[in-house]
């Protein structure tokens, strides 16, 4: 049984913007996306949102943005349950090699480490082909989406991972039809 759920945001819960999520008002939740995390989060899973923000390290994006964007996930999938979303950031850029920005499976390592959980209890579900190496990285199993970048990438990982048109149809194939209350 999985346990942990971890997630892309940029592309698989809100909208892609190819100039970053840069304020407040840019977070666009994906159509599907609330439910099926609050579908999630009803199932007893635990949530981590694993994102690269190098907005953030270029100076584009202001910290106190991304707290509020947080707070804004928090109180529409779980105001209750808030503890079982937690937020795994890269502010690196490209050129600074880290460990944390995926591909490398720093993050994901990080957010199983946070919950106490193995590689075989965890999915990352991402958009973009970076997302898969950093999850065969850690060694969890990857779903791709269509959303943001997904479709891009398709026809190359079709034959390595699952595809899957959004983030609630996961959930419609991992539990069946949505039912949020």
């Amino acid at each position: 049984m999985k346990n942990l759920i971890l997630l892309d945001r940029d592309g698989v819960i809100n909208e892609h913007r190819s100039d970053y999520v840069r304020k407040f008002e840019d977070f666009q939740w994906i159509k599907g996306s609330k439910d099926a995390m609050k579908q999630m989060i009803q199932a007893g899973l635990a949530l981590g949102i694993v994102s690269n923000q190098a907005g953030v390290g270029k100076g584009l994006i202001d910290k106190r943005v991304l707290k509020l964007i947080e707070n804004k996930i928090l109180s529409e999938v779980s105001p209750s349950d808030s503890e079982k979303i937690k937020f795994f950031y890269c502010f690196h850029l490209t050129e600074n090699s880290c460990q944390c920005r995926k591909p490398k499976p720093g993050n994901l390592i990080k957010a199983m480490h946070a919950y106490q959980l193995t590689s075989e209890e965890t999915i990352f579900i991402g958009d973009n082909i970076t997302d898969f190496f950093a999850a065969k990285a850690a060694g969890v199993d990857f779903y791709l989406v269509r959303t943001g970048l997904g479709a891009q990438f398709e026809c190359q990982l079709s034959n390595r991972t699952t595809v899957l048109d959004n983030l609630e149809d996961f959930t419609k194939n991992y539990f069946g039809e949505i039912n949020v209350c």
